[in-house]
């Protein structure tokens, strides 16, 4: 395997997944809607493709001039149509190997395969698998629960570590285990699962950076800053999701009222937390606590 395609290369994902495949010597392609961008940010010799995520037909095209041997995926997991429609140019242009956007959380459990939140990756997935068996290309799904430092700058995990005054809501006491994966950590994930493609064939992988719970960070905080005050509201899991679905029975389809369903999936219900059997697999380090302790300390300031 030598030749990549990448689609969405402009998106959080982007610059570590092209920078960990050109670090391991593939050679990438780009398919974009803004490609005069993506060039600008990612200069020769990464070659960059008008992508018109509306045709298969287009896409079509280009993956048959490009004959890649892999396309990874990295469009958000709501986008669902463009999703199928480069599923589809793939296949038609016999791309033999796919890495689909799958990151983030796994849902292989049933309750979370019912929550309004996860339909558009679970029907991208559906589709993937069904596709894969009638026209027998191979895939590997990357999951890897939360982005750490994304998370850490929306406040996602939702620990606040960057303005006093501002409470951290602590879900269920704070005590579940989860795992977490930077944005590096996953560009390094999507190489590494190229370079050892036999070991990951047709299943998923579960890939962090670490384990950690919502109480340690916030104590890794207090320790590194302890002139700071961090204050904390506590919330129920259960609660949100209730209100959630209220909410979404009563036609509010906003980004807001899904999130209200993502902590009782973490937090709640203890789903994201992996066993780091795949990161031995595939020769990705794991965070001790002092690992994440120091990487946190960045994001304090003085």
């Amino acid at each position: 395997m030598s030749k990549v395609a990448i689609a969405g290369p402009n998106g959080n994902l982007g610059p570590s997944v092209i920078h960990h495949l050109s670090k391991a010597g593939f050679e990438l392609t780009l398919l974009t809607r803004d490609p005069k961008m993506a060039a600008e940010t990612f200069p020769h010799p990464i070659r960059c493709e008008m992508a018109d995520y509306s045709s298969a037909d287009q896409l079509t095209a280009i993956l048959k001039s490009v004959k890649p041997d892999a396309l990874v995926i990295l469009i958000n997991r709501e986008q669902l149509e463009p999703q199928l429609k480069l599923i589809d140019a793939a296949i038609a242009a016999r791309v033999p190997h796919l890495i689909p956007s799958c990151f983030g959380l796994d849902l292989s459990d049933p309750r979370v395969r019912e929550l309004p939140v996860t339909q558009s990756k679970l029907a991208m997935e559906d589709y993937l698998l069904r596709k894969a068996r009638e026209c027998h290309f191979t895939w590997t799904g990357i999951n890897t629960s939360l982005f750490f430092d994304w998370a850490l700058e929306k406040r996602a995990l939702p620990i606040n570590i960057h303005a006093n005054g501002k409470p951290s809501v602590i879900f269920d006491g704070g005590d579940t285990v989860f795992s977490s994966t930077t944005l590096d950590r996953i560009g390094e994930a999507v190489a590494q699962c190229l370079i050892q493609k036999d070991k990951v064939t047709n299943r998923y992988v579960y890939v962090h950076s670490g384990i950690m719970t919502q109480n340690k960070l916030l104590q890794y905080a207090r320790e590194l800053a302890p002139h700071r005050e961090f204050a904390i509201t506590p919330m129920q899991t259960e609660k949100l999701m209730e209100q959630g679905w209220e909410k979404w029975q009563a036609g509010n389809r906003s980004v807001g009222v899904m999130s209200m369903f993502l902590p009782r999936i973490t937090w709640g219900w203890g789903l994201a937390r992996f066993s780091g059997e795949d990161n031995e697999i595939l020769g990705l380090p794991q965070w001790s606590e002092s690992d994440i302790k120091e990487y946190l300390r960045r994001y304090l300031g003085d």
